[in-house]
Formats: C-alpha cells, sequence, structure tokens
C-alpha cells in the first residue's frame, strides 16, 4: 500500500508538467541597491539586504580566508585556438601564498586550499558581477583591465616568401 502512495505522488504534475521531485523552486531578489562609492574603493553594487561581507562571515569560513585578496580580470586569448568562447568571460582568482618544491616528486606543494579555486571555475559574465562576488565574500580585490587583441595583417603568400639564404652556423 505503501508503494501505491509513493508511486501515485511521484504521478502527481505540477502546474510545469513535471513530477514534484524534478520541480526546483527558485526565488531571485531582481532589486539592487548601491552602497556607495565606486567599485576600485571596495563599494559596488550588492544586492538589497546583503552587506558587504556577510556571504563571507556565515558561510564558516576561517577569518584569515576572509582577508584574502583576490585578483578580477578577463583572459588573454588561447594562441593555439581560433575560437573566442573562453575569453569573453571574467574569473577570480586567488593570489597565492606559500609554495615549496616536494623533495620526493620534485612537485610544486602547497598549504593553501583556495589556490587551484579560481582555476577550478569562477567564472562570470561580467566585471560588475565579479566584483559583486568578491564583496559579498569580503574579499579585497584588484581589477585587471582587459588585454587589447593586436592583430598583425597576414596574408596566405607570406608563408611561402624566400627569405634569403639560412645564417650559418
Amino acid at each position: 500500500m505503501a508503494l501505491t502512495r509513493i508511486g501515485r505522488s511521484l504521478l502527481m504534475r505540477t502546474e510545469t508538467g513535471l513530477p514534484p521531485m524534478f520541480v526546483r523552486r527558485v526565488s531571485v531578489q531582481a532589486e539592487s541597491s548601491t552602497n556607495g562609492g565606486s567599485a576600485g574603493e571596495g563599494g559596488g553594487m550588492l544586492p538589497a539586504g546583503i552587506e558587504k561581507g556577510e556571504v563571507g562571515a556565515i558561510s564558516g569560513v576561517p577569518t584569515e580566508h576572509l582577508r584574502r585578496r583576490v585578483v578580477v580580470f578577463q583572459p588573454s586569448k588561447v594562441v593555439t585556438q581560433s575560437g573566442s568562447s573562453k575569453w569573453k568571460n571574467w574569473r577570480i582568482t586567488f593570489l597565492s601564498t606559500q609554495k615549496w618544491e616536494n623533495p620526493l616528486m620534485g612537485w610544486t606543494s602547497t598549504s593553501d586550499t583556495l589556490a587551484n579555486v579560481g582555476e577550478a571555475g569562477l567564472y562570470f559574465d561580467s566585471k560588475e558581477a565579479a566584483i559583486q562576488f568578491a564583496e559579498k565574500h569580503g574579499w579585497e580585490y584588484e581589477v585587471q583591465g582587459p588585454k587589447e587583441e593586436v592583430k598583425t595583417p597576414k596574408s596566405y603568400a607570406d608563408n611561402f616568401k624566400w627569405r634569403g639564404p639560412a645564417p650559418q652556423k
């Protein structure tokens, strides 16, 4: 009898047409307020009701990690690829602290647990979103401007031009 109740509850549909176990309710707060100051001075835009550093303080992170300095930057385009999908976004990385060479294997080691967090996936669609995330967690941040793309005009014929004799060794 219990199995039939479970089966019925799974088959009941919500307004989305999916069983209740597959529906996620999300409330998004669309309002934002300016907490004063410019983004470089540590006071950008935060969602209403969230103070600077509040998320980091209540998340249970040790206080020494709340004082970390992060770098907000836009990565340069990968030279070996012609696509542009991975360099339009902004990233946050932590400044590395202590590193040493492991005497057994020769690998670089660190005791910093946040050293590779930025490499793992702190990607943002805009600079403002990255700054807002850093402010919510109470991190000091430094913004590096995007690197300008330098294009050197070349033609296909440049691959076959004769450049003179090879230098003698």
